[in-house]
């Protein structure tokens, strides 16, 4: 498997482990429990949080010119794309702000609500 998010940046964590009583340490037990860790908690994984303020298409003069899109609603994944960094992750719609008096959305909140851009790009270093 390889976990590296960006090729030539390599990441190393400090992980702990524990062995249960009997159990004696060794390499292959380590390196068990280790690819185990990575299996439940995928590291390489970019980690998203976004708040996007926009207009909807459907109050634009020119949306008939274009076929119909598919609307974000919550709890969708959604392709978030980093043009500069040449990088792309998915994830979940969290959050809509929603005027009620002009009947549309007025942001969405997309990703993991404890995480920020800048701690995602702090995280690839």
């Amino acid at each position: 498997m390889d976990y590296t998010v960006f090729p030539g940046y390599n990441k190393a964590l400090i992980k702990e482990f524990t062995f249960d009583d009997g159990e004696t340490p060794s390499s292959a037990l380590l390196l068990s429990k280790a690819n185990s860790w990575i299996a439940t908690n995928d590291p390489g994984k970019l980690k998203v949080s976004l708040t996007v303020q926009f207009v909807p298409l459907a109050d634009t003069a020119d949306f008939g010119d274009y076929p119909p899109i598919e609307t974000v609603s919550l709890c969708d994944i959604v392709t978030v794309i980093y043009p500069k960094l040449g990088i792309s992750a998915k994830a979940k719609v969290i959050k809509t702000v929603y005027d009620s008096l002009r009947e549309r959305y007025i942001s969405v909140d997309i990703g993991d609500a404890k995480t920020d851009i800048v701690d995602a790009i702090k995280s690839i270093k």
